[in-house]
């Protein structure tokens, strides 16, 4: 079994991607969502596709938020990763500083 490496720079990295994969997710949701409403649709203008366009206008708009919401909320778990690392990192930055000065004055 391999352990999980938690340090502000795995947490910092991970946070990265996981912002950097959100921009990419909402960029193809944009895309999509202008291939189905631009000009021009992708399933054509007869009889069947005039009926699915109808239908799937219905739900279009229900389907959008909702990816739009999940996508929402990869950037914000990336956003917090970065959060975290930062905090973690002042930290241990903190814990250190308060351990050299007991370390300094049971020296003295």
């Amino acid at each position: 079994m391999t352990g999980i490496d938690v340090t502000p720079e795995s947490l910092n990295s991970a946070g990265s991607h996981l912002t950097e994969l959100g921009q990419q997710m909402m960029n193809g949701l944009q895309d999509l969502q202008n291939t189905v409403t631009g000009s021009g649709n992708p399933w054509g203008g007869d009889e069947q596709g005039t009926l699915f366009a109808g239908i799937y206008a219905m739900v279009l708009g229900k389907a959008i938020e909702a990816i739009g919401s999940h996508v929402q909320q990869v950037g914000q778990a990336g956003a917090g990763l970065a959060q975290q690392a930062e905090l973690m990192s002042k930290t241990e930055q903190g814990n250190t500083k308060m351990n050299n000065s007991l370390r300094d004055s049971i020296a003295n």
